[in-house]
């Protein structure tokens, strides 16, 4: 009798476990969401920011740095917070301070005071970053399948819907300053609901910690900070490029961005049964290969259709990039899945963030076009070093 308590005491336990593996899976989802919206929303109000201060794209740039300055200083102390106090907490706090940092960025009114709310942008940001991929791998370990890039194509899409609302409101007369509160407000609610279905620290790694990059760790991590500062630029200089260089109004040049978070979307949600098809190294070429074309569709085609053709085919190159070094980075032989994983995130977060601005120094130098020229070499890189990657189709499956 007393066996079949402990039986069903056992089931029930099991089932606990596996509802709140489920829970946990949806949670970290939102989370990449929320980070992506938070990325796609900044995006349309850059232009009329810059506006707004009388900045040049110089000037620009320096401030922008800002964000990548938080993003170093944070990737170390991320690793350590993780480690001391779990993943769960981590990405709670950073995923709550994150949609503040956007309403103080966009709020600002001087350059000086933008930079310093860029500063904790982009410390939140790194430290959200860091942590939520942590947690996605302890996740896809519990619920016993890959979803690494299930997450990033949830990121891709939050950076879409992020955008696309913003711009569509920019261009329908809101003010920035009604719509950025509403956008953090919303944001802040999803990630302080979130952040009470993470898994709880018992059940936590403290391998987590960032490691010192080299050999193989050092290449992943030079790759993924080659593919973010693409991903950034986009980010921070596309709609400035459809501004001056194409002529387009307020709102409208934020759909640049959108079609290339859009087209990730699309390339990460087939991103595992195209690997496993490709090879990894295979993915990673073709991918580079894409992303130039779309950079060349973009700087050659004056006409809109295909300048957002061409963003959307740089998505599609790029879409993948990410999810796979991560992969890579998590099966490095004598390095723990979460230590290399958290190595190549802080990295990649670093071009996320410090890569743009110090791009928009070559465009107030060379024109804004020399900064899309510029990414034309990175994904020149990313073809020409996916072999070093390794890893064969089987080991992809």
């Amino acid at each position: 009798m007393e066996h079949g308590h402990d039986s069903i005491r056992s089931a029930s336990r099991l089932n606990d476990r596996i509802a709140a593996v489920r829970h946990a899976r949806w949670a970290v989802a939102l989370f990449f969401f929320i980070n992506g919206s938070i990325v796609g929303s900044w995006v349309p109000h850059v232009p009329d920011r810059a506006r707004a201060l009388g900045l040049n794209p110089a000037q620009l740039g320096a401030v922008l740095l800002a964000a990548g300055l938080g993003s170093v200083i944070a990737m170390p102390l991320a690793g350590t917070l993780i480690g001391r106090y779990g993943s769960r907490t981590v990405c709670a706090v950073a995923g709550s301070l994150f949609p503040v940092a956007l309403s103080a960025v966009v709020l600002s009114p001087s350059a000086i005071l933008m930079a310093i709310a860029l500063l904790f942008f982009g410390m939140a940001g790194a430290a959200n970053d860091v942590a939520m991929n942590s947690h996605g791998v302890l996740v896809e370990e519990q619920f016993g399948r890959r979803t690494i890039s299930l997450f990033h194509a949830i990121y891709s899409l939050g950076g879409v819907a992020g955008s696309a609302i913003t711009s569509a409101a920019l261009s329908r007369g809101f003010a920035s300053r009604n719509v950025v509160f509403v956008t953090s407000a919303t944001l802040l609610i999803a990630a302080v609901i979130a952040g009470q279905f993470l898994l709880a620290h018992t059940q936590d790694h403290a391998r987590t910690h960032a490691l010192r990059p080299h050999g193989r760790l050092l290449l992943l991590g030079i790759l993924a900070f080659s593919t973010m500062v693409s991903e950034g630029a986009v980010a921070d200089w596309s709609g400035i490029f459809l501004r001056t260089v194409r002529g387009l109004g307020p709102g409208v040049v934020g759909y640049g961005f959108t079609a290339f978070s859009a087209a990730m979307v699309t390339g990460r949600l087939a991103g595992d049964s195209v690997v496993a098809h490709l090879g990894e190294a295979r993915a990673l070429r073709t991918g580079g290969v894409l992303g130039i074309t779309g950079l060349l569709v973009v700087l050659l085609c004056p006409q809109l259709t295909l300048t957002i053709a061409g963003f959307a085919l740089l998505g599609l190159g790029l879409a993948n990039a990410s999810p796979v070094l991560y992969r890579a980075a998590g099966k490095i032989p004598g390095v723990s899945p979460g230590a290399g994983i958290a190595t190549t995130v802080g990295i990649g977060y670093a071009g996320l963030l410090a890569g743009p601005p110090a791009l928009g120094f070559v465009g107030h130098a060379a024109g804004i076009s020399r900064i899309f020229v510029a990414m034309i070499g990175l994904c020149t890189l990313l073809a020409f070093a996916a072999p070093l990657v390794g890893r064969s189709k089987e080991t992809t499956s």
